[in-house]
């Protein structure tokens, strides 16, 4: 009877220590799945941020070109208006030496 008992606790202590082997191995496993997972996912924020990197440049670009074209269009702007400016300047110059002389 004790034989068997000796026996049975053995027979225990191997069932407890490969389930406790069981466990590391599956915890292993897991780690392994979760550090390809995460270097899969880098790998993916990495294209996106590529991406994402890529529109700014892109909207950078438009802006800046749209930007360009507009002060190129109020460059003109101004300079008709200080045409138009020297126009009415020289048209009140004579008008005035005109009422003046008469």
């Amino acid at each position: 009877m004790k034989s068997a008992l000796k026996r049975l606790e053995l027979k225990l202590e191997e069932a407890r220590v490969k389930a406790d082997l069981l466990i590391v191995q599956h915890r292993r496993a897991r780690a392994i799945h979760r550090t390809a997972n995460a270097q899969d996912s880098l790998g993916t924020e990495n294209g996106t941020f590529e991406r994402m990197r890529s529109k700014v440049a892109r909207e950078e670009a438009l802006g800046k070109a749209k930007g360009d074209l507009l002060s190129d269009d109020i460059d003109l702007r101004l300079h008709a208006l200080e045409r138009e400016q020297k126009v009415e300047a020289l048209l009140d110059e004579i008008k005035s030496r005109k009422g003046f002389s008469a």
